[in-house]
């Protein structure tokens, strides 16, 4: 057989294991194409660390067709206080040097997954044994345990390559601990990193910031990784901020960053009575934007936290400073869970029409306008939208969508 042809063979059956099992078995020239897909991602846990081992050692040429290791461990070795059972069970068992140097067990790993670990497995030591931190292009962080936001600085200066970083609801220790506070928190990178081969980032998402760590230290982080010149190449940004001292952080990260960011998903979190928390906030200087998420708006008051009903008129505002002349998408993303019709005109929907529908946005394609929860007003939300927001949908480019996330 040609090998176009069996590379179109493999392609088409990339979805079906037992097919790709069964050509891997019948013929040596489909052999490699099939393995490739079939242990093109491996899910890794402690208890399957010696059974991969094994069978690396078996067969070293399964690893070489790796590009993605998904590692995690269970729940309840996240939380164990027995340093013990956590040495019996978890990864400490394996982070220690090799006796023998030799190739890590996926050498062609370029994506890594990291979910539920706490901090022994958040270690260079023991992730050099499983792949080559030198061939590492993503990594995906989320629910794990670390230190401190020094620890995740320290922590990704180990993949000289890194082009992609997401962080998701990390913890540190002393959330666990009895009576602790936010107080009792750090979020400022204080401590000396080892940075002699920095990553240049092209892509940084802070993707929840729901849970502990979470607008402070993303700010944080970027304001360090800013000042190690890791952002020279960095064209993706998700992020939020909740203080009006990080608003004007960012807003001079964005700044820096100029006409090079061509994607921003931002989320600003109103907590009190001062409206005046966005006022630093401009996109001015970001000339090359081609999407523009603003996501998290809230469109009521909070009760239950006793958040007042927040200003949405830095919305507007950012959107009319709005210099780029690519805009092709604009993300408007909702927590509509409790929200009510009284609600609706928070956001001046009719001057995101107006400004939207400027000459200077000729490139605009999209308009998504999202909603999270609030299945109760969806309904009575779109046409109250459509009304004030007649020209845009008319051009035929604005998109409703609901998720019950």
């Amino acid at each position: 057989m040609p090998q176009e042809l069996i590379d179109r063979t493999i392609d088409l059956l990339r979805g079906d294991t037992a097919a790709l099992r069964a050509c891997s078995l019948t013929h040596s020239a489909l052999r490699s194409r099939a393995q490739f897909h079939i242990y093109h991602t491996v899910h890794f846990t402690p208890e399957r660390w010696t059974k991969y081992d094994a069978l690396a050692k078996q067969s070293p040429h399964l690893g070489n067709n790796v590009r993605r290791l998904h590692v995690e461990q269970p729940v309840g070795l996240l939380t164990r206080s027995s340093l013990q059972s956590a040495r019996a069970y978890g990864y400490e068992q394996f982070a220690r040097p090799r006796t023998t140097r030799g190739p890590p067990l996926f050498p062609a790993a370029t994506t890594l997954e990291l979910q539920m670990l706490d901090k022994t497995a958040l270690s260079p030591l023991l992730l050099s044994n499983v792949c080559d931190l030198r061939t590492i292009e993503a990594i995906y962080l989320r629910a794990c345990i670390v230190f401190n936001m020094g620890h995740v600085a320290e922590f990704i200066c180990n993949f000289p390559r890194l082009r992609s970083l997401s962080l998701c609801d990390l913890f540190t220790a002393d959330d666990y601990r009895p009576g602790s506070t936010s107080k009792d928190r750090s979020y400022a990178i204080t401590a000396s990193v080892n940075t002699t081969v920095p990553p240049a980032l092209e892509e940084l998402r802070f993707v929840s910031n729901t849970l502990i760590l979470g607008a402070e230290n993303s700010i944080s982080l970027t304001k360090w990784l800013f000042e190690q010149g890791m952002h020279a190449r960095l064209s993706t940004l998700e992020i939020s901020a909740a203080r009006r001292a990080d608003v004007a952080t960012l807003s001079a990260c964005l700044g820096q960053l100029g006409p090079r960011l061509q994607r921003l998903y931002l989320a600003i979190e109103q907590q009190d009575d001062d409206a005046s928390l966005s006022d630093p906030l401009t996109l001015s200087s970001n000339t090359g934007l081609r999407t523009l998420g603003l996501w998290g708006l809230k469109l009521h008051a909070d009760t239950e936290s006793r958040r007042p009903r927040p200003s949405l008129a830095w919305v507007p505002r950012v959107l009319k400073e709005l210099g780029t002349p690519v805009l092709e998408h604009v993300h408007l993303q909702f927590r509509a869970g409790g929200t009510s019709p009284s609600d609706f005109d928070t956001l001046d929907w009719a001057a995101i029409n107006d400004i939207l529908c400027d000459q200077r946005f000729g490139s605009l394609r999209r308009v998504t306008i999202e909603l999270l929860r609030g299945y109760n007003i969806k309904d009575a939300m779109w046409p109250y939208v459509e009304a004030r927001m007649a020209e845009l949908h008319a051009r035929g480019i604005v998109v409703h969508t609901y998720s019950s996330i």
